[in-house]
């Protein structure tokens, strides 16, 4: 009887018109849990990443790509939440979180030959990485977080403590590709890579003494961190109109790394028949090495500003137009813009379609989200690509947000 109680409760709730939940509060206490990742590629489509094992076809992949080559670039991160609303015009909250960015790119000179050999047997080309093309960072963050809303403004601003925990970049690479009748084609590279660590990295110097943990304190890690800030404001200037402008992660105070070596390693590539190899177009083995110890660097994570406009067609919330336009800076310096369309039904679902460039990227997205006031879950997924038409098909992105609260 109390479940057939419950179950019909629950069914009312779901059914109960769409004005019973247009004036819904904020839940007064919440936890979230946000998770995300992206990978983008300028040739695999997003079908591709679900067939198991992923197919590489070099000859289609050589005819295919521009002079830009195969760029990758991934990103993902996760984010625990703790939010109070003690009012409707005062919200704040806890955050934690951590955050990894990586980008490189294959040159194209090096995948036409290992599609097509160097030519003749016995022949040899060689070839080097732009030393910018290779990128990568892993941070963790602390922070908190205060929304206001009086008359018709709405500001939100979000300080972060941030710990740079690995970071990559400025790799020194080099490649020969050489052909033989009796064993194929073979591509050697070889790459200087400085890699920056939270903690210390074994070098020349410490080779057989070599222990990670034996000198880290957690307050030596947690004083290499740096202070940036994110914030929103909002303006109503009309019924159908919003002015706004977004900060995400404007950099105050610099983090820092002191704990660096080179790598320096060597990955062998011989090519053979996919249908023998698990589908994959080649054979790898490879060796590394440490070498010398590496001084401080400091470190900032991605951020951006962008000026943000909102039209409501109908002056109701319910349906919204957003075009965004700003600079963004990661791996250079970049002019980041999108247009959002978000249909909202009163609190208790949404569906929204984004269209965005970001640090080089479009990406495609559609989202939808379900509020049933004690539980919210919103999912986004997508497609990312260097290239407009293609972020379309190539790449893939996955996005879950999950709130539970009263």
């Amino acid at each position: 009887m109390k479940t057939f109680f419950l179950n019909a409760l629950f069914l009312l709730l779901m059914l109960a018109p769409t004005s019973l939940w247009a004036d819904w509060p904020d839940r007064v206490f919440e936890i979230s849990v946000f998770n995300e990742a992206r990978l983008s590629n300028n040739y695999f489509p997003v079908t591709a990443f679900f067939n198991n094992p992923l197919v590489i076809d070099l000859n289609n992949m050589a005819q295919a790509l521009t002079a830009d080559g195969l760029v990758i670039s991934a990103s993902a991160s996760n984010r625990i939440e703790i939010n109070l609303a003690p009012t409707p015009q005062v919200k704040a909250g806890l955050f934690w979180g951590s955050e990894i960015y990586g980008f490189t790119t294959v040159p194209d000179a090096l995948i036409a030959l290992l599609a097509n050999g160097t030519g003749s047997s016995g022949s040899t080309s060689t070839g080097s990485w732009n030393p910018q093309n290779f990128k990568g960072d892993v941070f963790a963050d602390m922070g908190a977080w205060a929304g206001f809303h009086w008359g018709k403004w709405r500001l939100t601003v979000r300080p972060a403590y941030y710990i740079p925990l690995l970071h990559i970049d400025d790799i020194n690479a080099s490649y020969t590709v050489s052909t033989s009748a009796l064993t194929g084609t073979t591509a050697t590279t070889q790459a200087s890579i400085p890699i920056y660590s939270v903690i210390p990295l074994p070098n020349s110097s410490t080779v057989g003494t070599y222990s990670p943990m034996s000198s880290v304190q957690l307050g030596q890690i947690l004083g290499t961190g740096g202070i940036d800030l994110s914030a929103d404001l909002q303006y109503e200037l009309f019924p159908w109109l919003t002015l706004g402008g977004r900060l995400v992660n404007f950099p105050i105070q610099p983090a820092r790394l002191d704990q660096g070596s080179i790598l320096q390693a060597t990955e062998t590539l011989t090519t053979v028949d996919p249908s023998t190899n698990s589908g994959s177009p080649f054979k790898t083995t490879s060796t590394s090495s440490w070498t010398q110890a590496l001084g401080t660097i400091s470190l900032i994570r991605p951020f951006e500003a962008r000026a943000v406009v909102s039209l409501y067609p109908f002056s109701d919330p319910w349906l919204a137009f957003t075009p965004s336009l700003g600079v963004g800076v990661w791996n250079g310096i970049y002019l980041n813009g999108g247009l959002k369309l978000l249909i909202d039904g009163r609190h208790w679902a949404h569906l929204s379609f984004n269209s965005d460039y970001q640090y080089g990227l479009w990406s495609q997205t559609v989202g939808m989200g379900f509020n049933v006031r004690l539980f919210e879950v919103d999912l986004a997924v997508g497609g990312t690509s260097t290239d407009f038409v293609q972020s379309f098909t190539d790449g893939v992105i996955a996005a879950v947000d999950v709130k539970l609260g009263f």
